[in-house]
């Protein structure tokens, strides 16, 4: 997927910016009660990016006479929700707490400077660089 083509799932959007592209995905025109062939398949890959664990149920749900890629495209979108809905709720937090943000930031540079100082003057010692 690029965000060139247009074709990118925003997991930090709303429900309707995740469910579009994902129930827009591209997929043949195999009869509902025939095997779908999902392996190697851009839902496929999806699901297995997203829930390696759920992806052999994903296949043998999608062989399954009767099932639609309707209802595989609900099954991934679910668990993206599932997968990444921690994640937005975290980035919601802090796009509405940009003090807090701006406070970690702050912390990780005083703490990044304190370990590099040291590796910074050996260097200056060694290569006859010192004040």
């Amino acid at each position: 997927m690029s965000k060139s083509y247009g074709n990118t799932i925003a997991l930090f959007g709303d429900d309707k910016d995740i469910r579009k592209p994902v129930m827009g995905i591209k997929t043949d025109s195999t009869p509902i009660d025939q095997p779908k062939q999902i392996e190697g398949s851009v839902l496929g890959q999806l699901m297995q990016a997203v829930n390696p664990d759920e992806y052999k149920n994903f296949l043998a749900h999608g062989a399954t006479p009767g099932v639609g890629y309707g209802d595989l495209k609900k099954k991934l979108l679910a668990e993206i929700q599932n997968r990444f809905q921690p994640f937005q709720e975290k980035f919601k937090h802090y796009q509405s707490h940009p003090a807090e943000v701006e406070a970690i930031l702050r912390d990780g540079a005083v703490r990044a400077r304190a370990l590099a100082m040291p590796v910074l003057e050996a260097a200056r010692q060694a290569t006859g660089l010192s004040r």
